[in-house]
């Protein structure tokens, strides 16, 4: 079974993404994010494609992120 580690979105601007983890708990690059939430109903998955330092990835999602928003864990 796959880690799973929790970020918070920090910005969404279309289909990129940017997540920040707790420190030492980066997700390596090319790795899959899911994001899932109830309540506006969210099911993405995103892919790691850039550190941006301060605990930061940036993702490319692989459905659309309608829906999404700052803050979401």
């Amino acid at each position: 079974m796959a880690n799973v580690t929790i970020g918070e979105v920090t910005q969404v601007i279309g289909a990129v993404v940017d997540i920040r983890f707790k420190p030492g708990e980066l997700p390596d690059l090319m790795n899959a994010i899911t994001i899932k939430n109830d309540e506006p109903k969210i099911d993405v998955t995103l892919e790691a494609f850039q550190l941006l330092g301060n605990d930061v990835v940036r993702c490319v999602a692989l459905s659309p992120t309608d829906g999404m928003a700052r803050g979401m864990v």
